[in-house]
């Protein structure tokens, strides 16, 4: 799981803290999975893609598996299909 700290700023205003693009937490697929279906949540799909910049570079996504391995990169966004069954 990514540790939200370190993408923290501050506000050279207000001195206010906050994540630099504006995330509150970070989930993982267990804790996804178990906040759907205590919500009444089925899920139908659930996967990790890589999108944005790392997904369109034309050299960078060849090296992925490496970058991700050394902790340069996270392992991707996590996608859910879930439908309410309650």
């Amino acid at each position: 799981m990514n540790d939200m700290r370190q993408n923290m700023v501050v506000c050279p205003k207000c001195g206010a803290k906050f994540h630099r693009r504006g995330h509150v937490q970070v989930f993982d697929e267990k804790r996804m999975r178990e906040m759907l279906e205590r919500s009444g949540f089925e899920i139908v799909n659930i996967k990790r893609l890589p999108i944005g910049f790392m997904a369109e570079h034309k050299l960078l996504k060849y090296f992925r598996y490496f970058l991700k391995r050394f902790g340069f990169i996270s392992s991707g966004n996590l996608f859910v299909v879930a439908v309410k069954t309650k």
